[in-house]
């Protein structure tokens, strides 16, 4: 997966029991790692900043949710934003398949 986690809201629990359990990489764009996740070569996108703009992943956003992949924020709920919210910033997952979503999900909702 591909993990944003400095200066995060992820508690250090939480981010220890993601390096333990998955294969971590940052490629340093959003959208290309949701397009990525969307190919199947990346699992999942976590961004735990709440600094990702709606133009930072938009574009990938409507490519991985076309190919079955799931989006959100951090808890689950759907991330609605224009672009009138362009200097907003958000926390999202994303993941390839709806299974390694809910997984995925549930890792972060224990902790």
């Amino acid at each position: 997966i591909s993990l944003y986690s400095y200066g995060n809201t992820l508690s250090l629990k939480t981010l220890s029991s993601l390096l333990k359990e998955f294969k971590i990489r940052v490629l340093g764009s959003l959208s290309l790692e949701l397009c990525y996740t969307a190919l199947g070569r990346l699992n999942a996108v976590i961004d735990a900043r709440e600094k990702a703009r709606i133009v930072d992943f938009a574009a990938g956003k409507i490519i991985l949710e076309e190919t079955g992949g799931v989006f959100s924020n951090l808890n689950g709920e759907p991330i609605e934003a224009s672009l009138k919210d362009a200097k907003k910033g958000f926390s999202l997952i994303a993941a390839d398949t709806p299974i390694f979503y809910k997984n995925l999900l549930n890792v972060i909702k224990k902790l």
